[in-house]
């Protein structure tokens, strides 16, 4: 079998904060007005404008320049629950930093990896972060599992530039059509990946896009072994 790629996305991909940023702010709005808002309606809010207005590693490198960001974003989200006036965005903005995040894998990620550098695949990751990801891949022991990487801050390209999906490519020598990309976004990594002709597989875990067909979606980052294996097995 001549050489197959699989790039992913990292976060909230192939990880997630914890706790959530919805998580987070279902907490704050409860501690600040002793509002109740449904955590699924917070998650949708937070999906949609995440989709339209995505943080930029590559334009952002100064925590003055990162704040003003999310007093926007925070205010648009505050906007869109329709608490903006009952909220400052830059408390809310405060007490995201006051209360620590952390990295975690979703389950079954470093076994799926296993499993596909087991079959002879190349992975890549493709990730619109700074350059604290090194150690955030470190941490999570998934470092040297990956024949490469390319994060955005380092590059200095970020999705959904079809240039930045293009150096995965250049670096293993392989086209677009032996290569499959997995995501959480489908304005960032199906739209652009799929133009590419990679074969584009979108993470929708809570069943957004309908009618996007099931060989290209997945519900459950496991699931995407089986959609690989699959394809290859119709290529060869």
């Amino acid at each position: 079998m001549k050489n197959k790629l699989v790039i992913f996305d990292f976060a909230d991909t192939i990880a997630k904060l914890s706790p959530s940023k919805e998580e987070l702010l279902h907490k704050f709005i409860l501690n600040e007005l002793s509002l109740d808002i449904p955590l699924k309606h917070i998650e949708e809010v937070y999906h949609y404008s995440t989709n339209l207005l995505f943080y930029s590693s590559v334009n952002i490198k100064k925590i003055e320049t990162k704040k003003e960001f999310y007093k926007k974003f925070n205010n648009d989200i505050l906007s869109l629950l329709g608490i903006a006036h009952l909220i400052d965005s830059e408390k809310l903005f405060n007490y995201f930093n006051e209360n620590g995040q952390h990295w975690i894998l979703k389950d079954g990620v470093k076994e799926l990896f296993i499993s596909l550098k087991e079959k002879g695949y190349l992975i890549s990751l493709v990730s619109n972060f700074d350059e604290r990801l090194n150690q955030v891949l470190k941490n999570l022991e998934i470092y040297d599992l990956l024949d490469s990487k390319f994060i955005s801050q380092e590059i200095g390209l970020e999705k959904p530039n079809i240039e930045f999906f293009k150096l995965p490519l250049k670096k293993h020598n392989i086209d677009s059509k032996d290569t499959f990309f997995i995501g959480d976004s489908y304005f960032l990594d199906f739209i652009p990946s799929q133009s590419l002709g990679i074969f584009p597989i979108l993470l929708d875990e809570n069943d957004r896009f309908p009618l996007i067909q099931k060989i290209n979606k997945i519900s459950n980052i496991i699931e995407s072994k089986n959609i690989i294996f699959e394809r290859i097995s119709k290529w060869n």
